[in-house]
């Protein structure tokens, strides 16, 4: 983030500039200052400042001083400042390299707690997004099968290829036979669209498929096994419900925490009996179905 203001011209311009200062000025400068991404400028009267950001929770403490349009910005344990060029519209903040027509532009906020606020509303927002997006994802071409794990397979079906991915608001990293691409995307429930990858509708399963899909009860619990890869495990004696995405194949059902955090469990289906083992958890035993 250093990099915001970093410039050619700091060194030699410094030694000018540090004769003639002898305040701090840019009054308009003063507050705290986002630019969009979850980094913040934070310039307090005082001539003290921080640049903080709330995604990686890192902070830079520094020291500040203006002079005829230009910023100085001494980074805490430094003696030579980087300087940039700054206007102040309105509750925009622009900074740019001097010789530089374009540079970073910051928009006025209140508090850190308001900028705390919206960090975590953009977190939960892409946690939102991730857990839509898990599942599998097909059109008459190919598929994608994404997993709460940010792991996922290309299947084109001739062949299955890993790949892994995570989001960042409408953009979506993924790597897939050692490349890398970032990619627009929107998704609904049943729709996603993958920028020039093409549209893809979420795979349903259906009971001949997947006979797990149903309610199931057996000794205070119920668990609810869904067709958009969803599951829950209502435990009645503790008044909890667990909730997980799944896959399965080969008699192993595979159950995957919002964190990632997979594991593999022995199932059988006779009749209307569901027996799981797993070895002590609350999946193990019979369920018999309830739908």
């Amino acid at each position: 983030m250093k990099k915001v203001l970093s410039i050619v011209l700091a060194l030699i311009m410094a030694a000018t500039l540090a004769v003639v200062l002898t305040g701090c000025g840019g009054g308009g400068i003063v507050g705290l200052w986002a630019d969009g991404d979850g980094g913040y400028f934070e310039f307090n009267a005082d001539g003290t400042g921080a640049e903080f950001n709330t995604r990686i929770n890192v902070t830079h403490d520094f020291t500040w001083e203006t002079e005829e349009g230009l910023l100085m910005i001494f980074w805490d344990g430094e003696h030579v400042p980087e300087i940039g060029v700054y206007t102040v519209s309105r509750n925009t903040l622009s900074m740019r390299e001097p010789g530089e027509d374009y540079g970073q532009e910051l928009t006025r906020v209140r508090s850190r707690s308001e900028a705390t606020t919206n960090a975590d509303d953009d977190a939960d927002e892409e946690e939102e997004i991730a857990e839509l997006l898990a599942g599998r994802w097909e059109n008459a071409l190919d598929a994608f099968e994404f997993r709460a794990d940010g792991t996922g397979i290309y299947d084109d079906f001739f062949d299955e290829h890993a790949l892994t991915w995570s989001v960042e608001g409408n953009r979506m990293t993924m790597t897939l036979g050692g490349e890398t691409e970032e990619i627009s995307f929107s998704v609904t429930e049943t729709q996603l669209v993958l920028g020039d990858l093409g549209t893809f509708e979420r795979a349903v399963y259906s009971e001949e498929v997947h006979p797990l899909i149903g309610i199931w009860e057996g000794d205070g619990a119920t668990l609810e096994i869904r067709a958009n890869g969803a599951m829950e495990l209502h435990v009645e004696r503790h008044g909890v419900t667990l909730a997980f995405s799944w896959v399965a194949e080969n008699g192993t059902l595979t159950r995957i925490t919002s964190s990632g955090l997979s594991t593999e469990m022995e199932y059988s289906i006779s009749g209307n009996q569901l027996t799981i083992s797993e070895g002590g958890s609350n999946f193990d035993g019979t369920f018999e179905r309830a739908d």
